[in-house]
């Protein structure tokens, strides 16, 4: 019905038939869509002037979707948002509750080569390993051994999961790629 953006907030009034939709699965998709164009960091959603139930004020990259919860205790939850690819070669952010108090970096890496979920793919190469990592001058370096390299064709695909995947996690503008501790890509926050 309306929309305006001031002061880097996108002020969006919809229609009632957003209703009609899965709100739980359509509210954060369309948060983090339009959180993807250039100026746009928090979004103010109301419908027909109303903000919806579970969704009041201004929404930012914190709110979730496709959550999984794998906790066992109320201690040690760990909340990680994890990119994986559909069929169709999109990426999907599953955001995934853990009770595991390593750095969110080493959680990314292990789901995305153990991946258990059958509708979302990720092309990590079950032999690779994290060497080391760091974040230095606003740039997260990450450091690989040779299995980072494995197949040409799903390369770009890798890269991006883990990228996607930092930049949801971490607040950083890039990410470094390393194998073995020489360069290989540095991919930049669009």
């Amino acid at each position: 019905l309306n929309n305006e953006i001031k002061d880097n907030v996108l002020y969006i009034d919809l229609s009632k038939d957003i209703l009609e939709s899965n709100i739980k699965i359509v509210v954060p998709g369309l948060v983090r869509s339009l959180l993807g164009i250039k100026n746009i960091d928090k979004i103010d959603l109301k419908v027909e002037g109303e903000y919806l139930k579970n969704y009041i004020g201004l929404l930012d990259d914190k709110i979730t979707i496709n959550e999984e919860y794998n906790i066992s205790n109320r201690k040690n939850i760990n909340e990680v948002v994890i990119y994986f690819l559909s069929d169709d070669n999109n990426y999907i952010p599953v955001t995934k509750y853990v009770n595991d108090n390593r750095e969110k970096i080493e959680i990314i890496i292990e789901e995305l080569i153990d991946n258990n979920n059958s509708n979302l793919i990720s092309y990590l190469n079950n032999n690779l390993k994290l060497i080391d990592y760091e974040e230095e001058n606003d740039i997260y370096v990450l450091n690989f051994n040779s299995y980072l390299n494995d197949d040409n064709n799903t390369k770009d695909f890798v890269f991006n999961e883990i990228s996607y995947s930092i930049f949801d996690n971490y607040n950083v503008s890039s990410v470094m790629f390393k194998i073995n501790n020489k360069n290989i890509k540095i991919i930049h926050k669009s």
